[in-house]
């Protein structure tokens, strides 16, 4: 529960929108068909939009080699060459987890934590300042 929850639902809701997808309105869950319908209709735009050239479209079970052509990358320098594996990412459930307990901190949290940020880096800068200043003021007394 965080100070401003009903504010941040309604951009949340707003999100989903402008990206073209509607949402569950007893979940709140985006529908698997909204979801393809976006990406597709997204995807169309973005090949419209782009020189062939300058496109490419990858799909993540191509592995490594399309993306190091792509990219005019050397075949002996393309993570394929050394064995690693495509994708190369923290895909697994229980990074999922982590990350929404992080934003599920981060928005029960963020009035803190700005309030916190916007009192202590001044509060560090005029620390800063002063013993810079004082330390000045302390060498040119000490020369004379």
């Amino acid at each position: 529960m965080t100070l401003f929850r009903p504010g941040i639902g309604d951009l949340h809701l707003w999100l989903w929108k402008q990206v073209g997808m509607t949402l569950d309105p007893e979940t709140l869950a985006v529908p698997f068909e909204s979801a393809v319908a976006a990406y597709t209709k997204w995807k169309e735009a973005v090949i419209a939009a782009v020189p062939k050239e300058k496109l490419l479209i990858f799909e993540a079970k191509d592995g490594w080699q399309p993306l190091c052509a792509f990219l005019e990358i050397e075949a002996k320098v393309c993570p394929s060459a050394v064995g690693e594996a495509y994708p190369y990412a923290p895909n697994d459930r229980a990074f999922m987890v982590r990350m929404n307990n992080v934003m599920c901190f981060l928005t029960d949290w963020w009035l803190v934590i700005c309030f916190a940020t916007c009192t202590s880096v001044p509060s560090l800068l005029v620390l800063a300042v002063r013993c810079c200043c004082c330390r000045a003021a302390s060498v040119k007394e000490k020369a004379v």
